[in-house]
């Protein structure tokens, strides 16, 4: 079963679904959620999503620093 309520339909506005969605499709992915206990207002979860094995050799977009020394363009 993916999805059972806790409560009446009346107790909260909403379907309520919108967590069993989120958790089947980061477990789908391999990832993981989780409640943050920690957090005082509201409720947070928190999520991890493995990273794809081609993009883990190859640097970030925003990632300026370079083993390599900066080659000369030819003219």
């Amino acid at each position: 079963m993916i999805f059972q309520r806790l409560h009446e339909r009346t107790a909260y506005p909403g379907t309520g679904i919108g967590l069993a969605i989120t958790r089947k499709i980061i477990e789908d992915f391999g990832g993981r959620i989780w409640l943050d206990a920690s957090h005082a207002e509201g409720s947070r979860f928190l999520f991890t999503l493995p990273m794809p094995t081609e993009t883990m050799d190859q640097p970030r977009a925003d990632d300026t620093s370079t083993d390599e020394t900066p080659k000369e363009a030819d003219a």
